[in-house]
């Protein structure tokens, strides 16, 4: 599903997020006699198909940013690769995955103290996880 917002409201709904989408969503402007040149930004995923859409054809002056979702689910996917390496070294990392991934209020009272002694740690795991923390705080 692909929206577009105005700070007044959505202005185009649609399903998909590819090249077709975009196609749509600029002949909806053009029916409403809007310039493509209009549009200065895209907040989306990090869809390959729709990112060269909005780049090479449909709105050369917009500007992409990436959603929070999707930058923290790589985020967090990277903490994971970072501690399932390390865990081979680290027997103390092995069964920890849900602690680096959870927000940590989310934990309960004893994964917290687990998590708190882990991350204060001189683990390469603890390091990535103080790295998600400063993005999620961007």
């Amino acid at each position: 599903m692909c929206g577009c917002r105005h700070e007044d409201g959505t202005v185009f709904a649609t399903e998909g997020k590819g090249k077709d989408t975009l196609t749509r969503f600029k002949q909806h402007l053009v029916d409403k006699g809007v310039e493509t040149a209009q549009i200065k930004e895209f907040c989306c995923d990090m869809s390959a198909a729709f990112i060269s859409g909005i780049e090479e054809d449909q709105f050369p002056k917009a500007e992409v940013t990436f959603d929070k979702f999707h930058v923290m689910m790589m985020v967090n996917e990277a903490v994971d690769e970072v501690r399932k390496a390390e865990q081979k070294e680290e027997p103390q990392l092995k069964r920890t995955k849900f602690l680096w991934l959870k927000n940590e209020a989310n934990l309960k009272e004893k994964q917290k103290e687990e998590l708190q002694s882990l991350k204060d740690s001189n683990l390469k795991t603890g390091r990535a996880y103080r790295l998600k923390l400063a993005m999620q705080d961007l």
